[in-house]
């Protein structure tokens, strides 16, 4: 999602020569969008994973090796 949408903003703002999308606006409003939407899952999924590690680690500690 974070490739996409830099990819779609760099095409509507013109940086990205012979797209149909070139220079239009929407798309330079979509792009950051999309980028900001898959920056934010990547952000939660490695928060998650994070968290259960942790909770891993303290249930090992409280209840032993089970």
């Amino acid at each position: 999602m974070i490739v996409v949408g830099v990819l779609w903003t760099a095409q509507g703002l013109g940086w990205v020569e012979g797209s149909s999308m070139s220079g239009s606006g929407t798309w330079a409003v979509l792009g950051p969008l999309v980028a900001g939407l898959g920056l934010g899952l990547v952000i939660s999924i490695v928060q998650r994973a994070r968290q259960q590690r942790l909770a891993s680690e303290l249930d090992r500690e409280r209840y032993g090796q089970r």
